[in-house]
C-alpha cells in the first residue's frame, strides 16, 4: 500500500508507542532478533522523513472523550441491531 504513487498513512503519537510496544515484546519472546527491531525503526524513520508515514496531532482529553462517546453509542447501536436481527430469525 504504501508503495503506491501519493499514498500514505497516518499515525497518531499513541500508535507509534504501541508499536515500539509490540516490537519490544516479539524481541523479548525471541519472535524477532534485535537486528530486525533496529532494521524495522531505520524503515519507520525513513517511511516518516519520506512522507510515506505522516504523524497526526496530538491527542487531547477531548478526543478521548468523544472516542468514549462514539464507542458507547456504536456500541448500543449495534447491539440493537443484532437483538432486532436475532428476533427476526
Amino acid at each position: 500500500m504504501l508503495e503506491l504513487p501519493q499514498s500514505f498513512v497516518v499515525l497518531s503519537r499513541l500508535s507509534l508507542v504501541e508499536i515500539e510496544s509490540v516490537i519490544a515484546i516479539k524481541v523479548r519472546i525471541g519472535e524477532l532478533a534485535i537486528s530486525g527491531q533496529d532494521l524495522f525503526r531505520r524503515r519507520l524513520r525513513a517511511d516518516i522523513a519520506q512522507g510515506r508515514i505522516r504523524i497526526g496531532p496530538p491527542i487531547e482529553d477531548r478526543h478521548f472523550r468523544s472516542a468514549r462517546i462514539l464507542i458507547g453509542r456504536w456500541t448500543q447501536s449495534s447491539l440493537l441491531l443484532l437483538s432486532s436481527l436475532s428476533n427476526r430469525a
